[in-house]
Order: C-alpha cells, then structure tokens, then sequence
C-alpha cells in the first residue's frame, strides 16, 4: 500500500514516478494539494486494490 497523508505544504505528487502499485493508494488530507491534482495523480497509476482520495483541498472530507 502506497499512503499520502496529512502534509499541508505539498502541493503536488506529480514529479514522483509510479506506474503501478500492487495494493492501494491513498492521497488524503493535503491542506494545499488540490483534488484535482491528487486525481490527475492518481490516474496514471494502475492500482491493484483500492485507490482513497479525500480530504485535499477544494474536495470531500474523508469519512
């Protein structure tokens, strides 16, 4: 599993190269990192379990 969590100052993952990732992905809690950006992110990426974005800025709380 491949966790992103509770950083206010990131604002981007987009220069860290990951192509897949055999479990889940979570981006969740980044005060400056857009859910767009956190979805555009996580897009490129082939993700074997459960991909959990929440919580960025501009989207849904995480539950």
């Amino acid at each position: 599993d491949v966790r992103f969590r509770n950083n206010a100052a990131l604002t981007s993952l987009a220069t860290i190269p990951l192509t897949e990732i055999q479990g889940s992905l979570e981006v969740s809690d980044h005060a400056s990192m857009s859910t767009t950006d956190a979805e555009a992110f996580a897009v490129g990426i082939s993700v074997w379990g459960t991909t959990t974005i929440c919580g960025n800025a501009g989207g849904e709380a995480c539950p």
